[in-house]
């Protein structure tokens, strides 16, 4: 096993490369790995490396990756996935709005753009995605647990406990931060403990 310690952003006491950390925040929402390979999400889009962090290439809008910070990151047998969210300022304060969810080839060539479910909600960050059986998994800190059985075009609403409603500001075990599947058992870590 190699442990290689990279300071991609902060230049911190590992080896510094690629990344400049001249940002006013060092912050990596996720990062996931696979054959040399690593993405890693910043705060200003999707990063990517093919030689262990060596080197770099931002993706952005230019290449049809959207703006903002990508907050959760999943690789399949040959995608990528990933979730965004990005700020508003209104009447002074900062809210967070979803940016919404990409996925593309690991070949990072071509990159397609899925409507988060409630995308125009205040809060409601996707801050984990997997993907089982075909089934898309993302946890949501105001919308709770949502799946997408075709391929993130329609969104539903699955809730970890026996309140046959949404209601995160009472129930914060839908407040969801974390989602993993086990055959089918699927794991919800909440505001509140596991599900």
């Amino acid at each position: 096993m190699m442990i290689l310690s990279v300071g991609l952003l902060t230049g911190g006491d590992g080896l510094t490369v690629g990344l400049d950390g001249a940002a006013d925040s060092a912050a990596i929402y996720d990062v996931a790995a696979r054959g040399g390979s690593v993405w890693a999400g910043w705060r200003d889009g999707m990063y990517f490396s093919s030689d262990y962090g060596f080197t770099w290439r931002r993706y952005d809008t230019a290449c049809g990756f959207g703006p903002g910070r990508v907050s959760a990151i999943v690789l399949t047998a040959n995608t990528i996935w990933t979730a965004t969210y990005y700020s508003v300022i209104n009447g002074g304060a900062e809210y967070y709005l979803n940016g919404g969810i990409y996925s593309g080839e690991l070949d990072n060539t071509v990159w397609q753009y899925h409507q988060p479910p409630w995308p125009e909600d205040p809060g409601n960050i996707i801050y984990d995605i997997t993907v089982a059986d075909g089934v898309v998994w993302t946890a949501n800190w105001w919308k709770s647990l949502q799946r997408s059985d075709d391929g993130g075009i329609t969104w539903q609403l699955v809730l970890p406990d026996t309140v046959p409603y949404l209601n995160p500001r009472e129930r914060l075990n839908q407040r969801i931060f974390s989602v993993a599947v086990d055959g089918e058992v699927i794991w919800a870590g909440s505001q509140n403990g596991l599900n």
